[in-house]
């Protein structure tokens, strides 16, 4: 279920931790503020 628009219900985001010693720690900050942070829609 997706969150409310007016905030009175949270989203939840999963991340990725399978081979994170793999991984660029910025890639991580980029990925989480990209799919965290919800988009306006128009209209």
């Amino acid at each position: 279920m997706p969150p409310a628009v007016d905030g009175s219900r949270p989203g939840i985001y999963f991340a990725n931790t399978f081979r994170a010693d793999e991984r660029y720690r910025y890639m991580a900050e980029v990925v989480a503020f990209h799919e965290a942070v919800p988009a306006t829609t128009s209209g």
